[in-house]
């Protein structure tokens, strides 16, 4: 029988019956369709533990008296002797007590029918016996988990791979987030099937076991966690996501089973609210401050302190990629452009070389970089400043008290907002000087490094200089 008819029959509400399946008491048989098909021994088990805790007995002492572990004459008669010191009130179901433990030798010969409706059902016990629907204390379970698994994702993104933190594409973020499910895909089912529970689990007391109580295997778990994805998150996928969550929230509410809970129990201990909204911000907190951390520790250069010339080509190198200025041109290790040839690839416009740099080196020792453009032209394309940019930055972030905590600080110093191409500019971080002069001789009009003549044919003369060092 389903759900519906044995709640009829039984009296019980699904509730109810649910809750004596999560306490390990009932354990239906499962259809094809993983769906719960109730028995008649289902019925006449739930009939009997209907029937004990109207006469007061524990969840534990009925647990005892199905495994053979506590006689039923002899519990009948200790529950007739408690009942008998409650007074008046439980006198009718202290004589049911004393009519089974003559007329019954034992669990199973217990034929409750005859005793069920003699008296007034205990409505507190029916009260207690209930599967409280617990949404968010699952839904922050699963954000814990998420959230912990992304952290090994942001260790590929940053530490690995040196992503920029701030540029983020929305494409990479949605991958990101595939990721972080995929990790939870394989990492979840190993837990459950060790331990019963996640890292996100345990801080919301939760458990997920067999109906008998037993762990899951991990084919089972592995079952269930697939199960979670796809019905439940909607493979990751933000809108449909949204529409998984509330449809499950609604059917999880309305008593309905998952597609994800057959096979599966999951109990809740009680634990206060407080303890687990502590847990939950702390473990939030831990996973921004690591991704945090990881994401400005990838934009600290590859060399730190002093430095020799193929060690600042390497950082220029560095960060060039980083801010996504291209791969075309590359510093070699001793500080020239070289042009890098990739098959199938065709550049347009913009194929001159890059300034060249020159250096100042003492006893192997980095100690300035230099950089001079001087042109004129109606339109001139190729000043490329964000390559002075890149040789300050090289030396600035190279500095041995740059760290992950003033690392944003020197990024900002190279941002356009404060380093104009048209415009002289300076800064100083730690040991390091710098400054850059714009001359621009002409009317003209300045967009993304690029000069522009405003008046007709009449040319412009642009003379930009870079001059970094490191002082003692």
């Amino acid at each position: 029988m389903n759900s519906k008819e044995i709640e009829q029959r039984s009296g019980l509400t699904r509730a109810n019956i649910r809750y004596y399946e999560q306490e390990g008491l009932l354990a239906p048989a499962r259809r094809e369709n993983k769906y719960r098909d109730y028995s008649e021994e289902d019925l006449e088990t739930l009939l009997r533990i209907a029937l004990l805790r109207n006469l007061g007995f524990s969840l534990d002492e009925i647990r005892r008296l199905q495994s053979g572990e506590l006689e039923l004459a002899a519990a009948m008669r200790e529950r007739s002797a408690a009942l008998e010191a409650e007074g008046q009130r439980l006198l009718t179901a202290k004589s049911v007590c004393d009519a089974i433990s003559r007329e019954v030798t034992s669990y199973s010969a217990l034929q409750p029918e005859t005793y069920l409706h003699s008296f007034e059902p205990d409505k507190t016990a029916e009260r207690q016996d209930i599967a409280e629907p617990h949404p968010w204390r699952r839904y922050l379970a699963r954000a814990i988990d998420l959230t912990l698994t992304g952290i090994l994702v942001s260790f590929v993104q940053f530490m690995l791979l040196h992503h920029n933190l701030v540029n983020i594409s929305k494409a990479e973020r949605f991958l990101c987030g595939l990721a972080g499910w995929g990790l939870l895909v394989l990492i979840e089912p190993l837990l459950l099937s060790r331990f019963a529970a996640t890292a996100g689990k345990w801080c919301m007391g939760i458990t997920v076991t067999r109906p008998d109580g037993e762990r899951l295997s991990y084919g089972e778990a592995l079952e269930r966690t697939a199960a979670v994805w796809l019905y439940g998150a909607g493979l990751g996928i933000s809108i449909v996501e949204l529409v998984c969550n509330y449809r499950s929230y609604r059917r999880y509410m309305n008593g309905e089973e998952l597609a994800w809970e057959s096979g599966s129990i999951e109990r809740f201990d009680e634990r206060g609210t407080g303890r687990m909204v502590l847990l939950y911000a702390a473990s939030t907190a831990l996973s921004l401050a690591l991704t945090l951390a990881m994401g400005l520790s990838a934009a600290l250069p590859p060399n730190r302190g002093e430095l020799t010339v193929a060690e600042f080509a390497e950082n220029v190198n560095f960060y060039r990629g980083y801010f996504d200025y291209g791969q075309r041109w590359t510093l070699d290790s001793s500080g020239e452009w070289v042009e890098n040839e990739y098959e199938n690839v065709i550049y347009f416009g913009g194929g001159g070389e890059p300034t060249p740099f020159s250096y100042t080196v003492e006893d192997g020792v980095l100690r300035a970089v230099h950089w001079a453009y001087s042109e004129t032209e109606e339109q001139l394309f190729g000043a490329r400043v964000d390559n002075a940019r890149m040789a300050y930055l090289a030396l600035a972030a190279a500095q041995r008290e740059t760290s992950i905590f003033n690392i944003r600080r020197v990024i900002a110093q190279i941002d356009a907002n404060r380093w104009e191409e048209d415009a002289s500019c300076s800064a100083v971080w730690k040991n390091v000087e710098m400054r850059y002069d714009a001359q621009i001789e002409g009317a003209f009009r300045c967009i993304d490094g690029c000069f522009f003549s405003t008046q007709g044919s009449q040319p412009i003369t642009v003379t930009l200089t870079f001059d970094a060092r490191v002082v003692e």
